[in-house]
């Protein structure tokens, strides 16, 4: 059996572990996986392909030796890429976030061939959060590959901030990515942030002024973790969004949030040190923590025997069974929630796990992430 496998949308950290552990699984059953080259791309005409195997790639280097793309085929191109998959390979692994997943959900109507799905994204927005009173044990895919990489950096940059916002009594406005969900910004908790902006808690201005200008008083420094995708209250927009920059998937590209927001402090509060960090590209790059390699290594494992046991339409996982995290596959409808037009809906932050009035992380929230930071 030769099984195909492409990596798209954004990258991650841990996508070369994934694809590492599929190679493996492969090989062990002596079937032969070749990748699509650059994502849903590389199915269109010209198909691109390269053939893989499990000793070309280190799983413990981030990225992707696929490379991606966020090509977003219409319903017509999705007859070509369906015909050319199945004249291709005979199974058919999918890397992605929610806009590659929606993509491929879509060609599920076309394939006839055994597809697995493994979610990634650093927005760890794919999969489902537990009812209003579940645990997070009932958390469907408990975090997304590349998420714990990307935390990790967050963590990291928010609590390095912190001496040379010390060191000159700066206010540091941190951005962090996250369109619809805050979940990255609220990993950085770990590297004590004063204050935790996201996009599920829409921005009273006024209120954040006055108990950041109360919390400067007391420390004479602060850091502020802010998410791209943050709003003012009453609004429906970013407060930072690019109309005339829009990718395949409709996508108004954000940044900038961070300085938009540290102009208007410096000028509301008459402070002069009040700076911006926004390298948002380096939350996506560099190698897998421990965790995201070994997980993500997993996820490659079992999309692989799906696919070759002939089982279609499933989604490979990461549960949480008390302290362990184990992978399984789940049916695509279990996985995801879609709108009414086949979009996946991104996961937002379980309200429980932040406190809107004090911007800041809860107990509830600290105990989602103990698995994800040990």
């Amino acid at each position: 059996m030769k099984i195909g496998i492409l990596t798209s949308g954004g990258d991650t950290q841990s996508l070369n572990a994934i694809i590492h552990g599929a190679a493996e699984t492969a090989e062990l059953y002596n079937n032969h996986l070749v990748g699509f080259m650059r994502g849903w791309k590389g199915v269109l005409s010209p198909i691109s392909t390269k053939d893989i195997s499990k000793h070309e790639i280190n799983p413990a280097v981030g990225g992707t030796i696929l490379k991606s793309s966020r090509t977003n085929p219409d319903d017509n191109i999705l007859k070509v890429a369906a015909y050319n998959i199945e004249h291709t390979v005979d199974a058919l692994i999918a890397v992605g976030g929610d806009d590659s997943l929606t993509v491929g959900k879509k060609l599920l109507n076309y394939l006839k061939i055994p597809v697995c799905f493994v979610t990634k994204t650093i927005d760890n927005d794919v999969g489902k959060n537990a009812s209003a009173d579940g645990s997070v044990e009932d958390i469907i895919n408990y975090f997304n590959p590349g998420f714990p990489s990307a935390a990790r950096y967050a963590i990291n940059k928010a609590q390095s901030l912190r001496t040379t916002a010390y060191s000159h009594d700066r206010i540091i406005f941190m951005e962090a990515m996250g369109r619809t969900p805050g979940w990255l910004a609220l990993s950085s908790y770990r590297g004590n942030p004063d204050m935790i902006l996201v996009p599920e808690a829409p921005i009273d201005y006024e209120h954040f002024l006055a108990e950041l200008e109360d919390r400067y008083a007391k420390e004479e420094n602060a850091v502020v973790v802010v998410a791209e995708g943050v709003r003012y209250k009453g609004r429906s927009s970013p407060i930072r969004e690019d109309a005339k920059d829009i990718d395949e998937h409709g996508h108004k590209k954000l940044g900038g949030v961070a300085k938009t927001l540290s102009a208007r402090v410096k000028e509301d509060l008459k402070i002069s040190r009040v700076d911006a960090e926004d390298r948002t590209l380096m939350y996506r790059s560099g190698s897998p923590t421990c965790l995201d390699r070994q997980t993500s290594m997993y996820l490659g494992k079992i999309a692989a025997r799906t696919v070759i046991k002939g089982t279609t339409g499933q989604v490979a996982v990461l549960q949480r069974y008390g302290d362990d995290i184990r992978a399984e596959v789940r049916p695509i409808e279990n996985v995801l929630d879609f709108d009414n037009m086949g979009r996946i809906i991104p996961r937002n932050i379980d309200p429980r796990f932040y406190d809107k009035d004090n911007y800041c992380i809860t107990q509830l929230g600290k105990k989602y992430f103990e698995v994800i930071n040990r």
